[in-house]
């Protein structure tokens, strides 16, 4: 890949982590006024409404052989993704659901370990086990607050949605041989509305009764820039580089999550909570060095 298109790559990346970081704050806006249930299928059904005009794209490149590797992606990501994550944020504040985040890269190494069978090195094993012991002591370490009343149970919520995020990367970058990024993202867009419709349906108190512009505002841009672009984004991306490439990018969200969390929301975090945020970046970063100084 020429340095042109390798800079475009990157450019979507930057742009997919700055959208994902400021989508924990925008969930916690629409929080004030929704269900989450009716948050994610107003959100995915919005986005669907955009691909609508490219299902005819999809058609074409459909292959018999890849339905399992599509249903796995939508399945991983939005379904169960947005469900855990859904979750980890009504007891976790944003600025701690972005730290999870950054554990992204190093658990998509476990994978390649697993099936492309790379080598383990000592620093992956390292990084691994210092950034899993930072999360589990900010976790721990955290107080409840409103922004956040069960920061344990929401960063163990945030983690289970990485696992899900991690096979999501593995297949996007599979499947991206073969499906653009418009195709893919149609996909989960398309599979994500009615498994979340039916969730709405059966969720007690999830149509609203009353209508919040804020939180409304919240919503679409979740649906059209988080949903559709930032996915867009990160599917260009990982097509165009590589898996391995693409989630390194993901440490930039922590600190674009934190950012927005004290500037919108007025969160604080405290210095032993930096200290535990700044033993997971760097566990992250000690794993990923392993890795990519051997490539």
């Amino acid at each position: 890949m020429d340095k042109q298109h390798r800079g475009w790559a990157y450019a979507a990346l930057v742009l997919a982590m700055i959208l994902w970081g400021s989508s924990f704050v925008a969930l916690k806006i629409a929080y004030r006024g929704f269900h989450p249930m009716f948050i994610m299928t107003l959100r995915l059904f919005l986005s669907s409404l955009f691909f609508l005009p490219f299902i005819k794209g999809l058609g074409r490149s459909y292959r018999k052989e890849d339905l399992k590797w599509l249903i796995l992606m939508a399945l991983y990501e939005p379904c169960l993704y947005f469900s855990f994550e859904a979750e980890a944020l009504r007891y976790t504040t944003a600025s701690q659901a972005g730290m999870i985040c950054s554990l992204l890269p190093i658990l998509v190494a476990v994978p390649s370990v697993l099936f492309l069978r790379e080598k383990v090195s000592l620093p992956m094993i390292g990084g691994f086990a210092l950034a899993v012991g930072g999360s589990v002591w900010l976790s721990l370490v955290s107080e409840g607050s409103e922004n956040g009343p069960n920061p344990l149970l929401g960063n163990t919520l945030e983690f289970a949605a990485m696992i899900f995020a991690t096979f999501y990367t593995v297949s996007v970058r599979k499947l991206s041989a073969r499906y653009s990024a418009v195709s893919l993202t149609a996909v989960q867009a398309f599979v994500g509305t009615p498994f979340f419709f039916v969730r709405m349906m059966l969720a007690k108190d999830a149509i609203p009764a009353s209508f919040s512009l804020g939180p409304f505002m919240a919503i679409l841009f979740l649906a059209l820039f988080v949903s559709t672009l930032a996915y867009l984004c990160y599917a260009y991306g990982i097509q165009k580089t590589s898996a391995s490439t693409a989630v390194i990018f993901i440490n930039l969200i922590p600190v674009i999550t934190l950012t927005a969390s004290i500037a919108v929301l007025g969160e604080r975090i405290t210095p032993v909570q930096i200290s535990a945020s700044a033993l997971i970046l760097g566990g992250v970063i000690l794993g990923q060095k392993g890795r990519f100084r051997r490539a």
